[in-house]
């Protein structure tokens, strides 16, 4: 009975090792994969800051977008000010997926629209 007893507290003792394991192997790539966007990001005239603490400006020659970004499902979500009256609550932020992909060494980031299909090429400044 004694044996049957310590077989399972080491079975049971792998699988949380295991499960601790692949938590952290998990989240160590999600904060990896977050900090490749951390930074200010140009296509043509303009720019758009990601921060770590979620914020995102956008800069155009036209407007100055200010939002939150996040990474959910393996997309890239921006959720902007969509420059809206400010009594209007149906909706105050213009949210957008975008399927992503990095290259040039994290340098460039392709953001493909989910609903469009378009891709914008970004370079990190």
């Amino acid at each position: 009975m004694k044996k049957q007893l310590v077989i399972i507290g080491i079975i049971a003792l792998v699988v949380l090792l295991v499960g601790a394991g692949l938590i952290l192997f998990t989240y160590e790539t999600y904060i990896l994969e977050k900090n490749k966007f951390i930074g200010t990001w140009k296509i043509g005239n303009k720019t758009m800051e990601l921060s770590s603490d979620w914020a995102c400006l956008t800069n155009t020659s036209k407007e100055r977008l200010h939002g939150r970004w996040a990474l959910k499902d393996n997309l890239f979500i921006t959720a902007t000010d969509a420059n809206l009256d400010p009594h209007e609550i149906l909706q105050p932020f213009i949210t957008t997926a975008y399927y992503y992909k990095f290259t040039n060494n994290d340098r460039t980031l392709l953001l493909t629209n989910t609903r469009g299909g378009s891709t914008d090429t970004y370079t990190k400044q």
